[in-house]
């Protein structure tokens, strides 16, 4: 029997691991092994990082700057639409510590905060 693009079908049993390994493994010569570079190591967990430096454009915000004059400008005592308009806050991307900075200062930044870890 041929598929659609003329080539054979070939049985596959469950059971069949004489010829592959067994069902988790596959076999590569020693000399292949060389050849491509195959490293073996102890494996351990580490934190892996990587430098990356990149260039960007800022481009200002114009909905956020609008949810957040819109959360500056509701009544506290009225939670339902101020917790409303804090979510949307989180949506757009603002984290809680940005979101009180902006309660405590009571004024809707035109800029984006961008945040980088020091090293």
């Amino acid at each position: 029997m041929k598929d659609n693009m003329g080539m054979d079908y070939v049985p596959v049993y469950e059971d069949d691991t004489a010829t592959t390994g067994t069902a988790t493994s596959i076999q590569v010569p020693q000399d292949k092994q060389q050849l491509i570079g195959v490293r073996k190591g102890k494996v351990v967990r580490r934190e892996l990082t990587r430098d990356i430096r990149a260039t960007a454009r800022v481009v200002l915000d114009q909905e956020l700057y609008d949810a957040q004059k819109a959360y500056l400008g509701t009544d506290v005592f009225k939670s339902a639409y101020w917790n409303t308009e804090t979510q949307k806050l989180r949506m757009l991307g603002m984290s809680e510590s940005e979101i009180a900075d902006l309660k405590k200062k009571t004024l809707a930044r035109w800029w984006p905060v961008v945040v980088c870890p020091v090293q």
